[in-house]
């Protein structure tokens, strides 16, 4: 796992990226991610998000039904919305019923 040391940048405590390659910091080492780096942003400390697809830290997140992906953000270290529901880490949470938009970090 090599960075180019021209382009990288890092984006959160969690990610950081080169001109070609999305990385989680892990305590010892790098996690390379299969993401598109010229699309990926950090969304607060352990989200983040390509044009395609949403990550908590390296796991794949799955967006609902009626959520979008360009909604996705973190509520804090382990919570997000993507516009339609609560999310904790990788996990979609049951909650009373409220205007999820309304939701803050």
């Amino acid at each position: 796992t090599k960075l180019d040391p021209k382009t990288v940048v890092v984006l959160s405590p969690s990610y950081v990226k080169d001109a070609t390659q999305v990385f989680e910091i892990k305590e010892t080492k790098l996690k390379a991610l299969k993401a598109d780096a010229a699309s990926f942003v950090a969304l607060g400390t352990r989200y983040g998000r390509d044009d395609k697809q949403a990550f908590f830290g390296s796991r794949k997140l799955r967006i609902s039904k009626n959520g979008r992906l360009d909604h996705l953000r973190s509520l804090g270290s382990y919570y997000a919305t993507d516009g339609a529901v609560a999310i904790f880490t990788t996990q979609q949470v049951k909650l009373p019923k409220c205007d999820v938009s309304q939701l803050r970090p």
